[in-house]
C-alpha cells in the first residue's frame, strides 16, 4: 500500500525551480531563456539540470508519442501554411503524405510513461489545492499506471 506523505508549502526558492524544471523538460525551452525569465544565472540553471538530471528527463518526454504526433502536426500545418499558391503546394504533397502517413502510423495509444508525465504535472496542481486529496489519489494513480505498464510487457 502506497502511503501518501504530508507536503510542506514550497518556497519561493522552491517554485522557481519547479517552473524552471517544468520549462527545461515539458516546454524545451534553452537554459538561458529560462534564467532571463526567472531572473537567475543560467548557471544555476545549468546546476538544477545536472543536480536534477533533467537532460535526460526531457530526452525521455521527447520520445513520448504525444509529443511526436504533436511535432508531426505542427510539421504538416507549417508545410501547408507556407506557400499558399496551389503549384507549390501540389510540390509539397507528397513530403505532406508521408508526413500524414506517419502520423497516422502511431495511432492513438497511450504509453505509461505519458501516464506518469500527466500524473506528475497534475499532481504538483494539485498538491497547492488540496494536499490530502492529492495523497488520497495517488494511490489510484499509482494502480493504474502499474495497469498500463503490465499492458505493454
Amino acid at each position: 500500500m502506497l502511503i501518501a506523505k504530508k507536503r510542506k508549502t514550497m518556497t519561493a526558492s522552491e517554485k522557481k525551480k519547479a517552473m524552471a524544471e517544468r520549462l527545461f523538460i515539458n516546454d524545451g525551452e534553452s537554459t538561458q531563456k529560462i534564467a532571463e525569465f526567472m531572473g537567475v544565472t543560467e548557471r544555476t540553471i545549468q546546476r538544477w539540470v545536472k543536480e536534477g538530471d533533467w537532460q535526460k528527463r526531457r530526452e525521455l518526454l521527447l520520445s513520448a508519442p504525444h509529443k511526436i504526433k504533436e511535432y508531426l502536426d505542427k510539421m504538416i500545418l507549417d508545410s501547408m501554411k507556407e506557400d499558399s499558391d496551389s503549384g507549390a503546394l501540389a510540390k509539397k504533397a507528397d513530403a505532406i503524405n508521408k508526413m500524414v502517413s506517419a502520423r497516422e502510423k502511431m495511432g492513438d495509444k497511450i504509453t505509461a510513461n505519458t501516464v506518469v508525465s500527466v500524473f506528475k504535472e497534475f499532481n504538483h496542481f494539485l498538491i497547492e489545492i488540496d494536499n490530502q486529496f492529492a495523497a488520497q489519489l495517488t494511490k489510484y494513480e499509482m494502480q493504474f499506471v502499474q495497469h498500463k505498464a503490465e499492458l505493454e510487457v
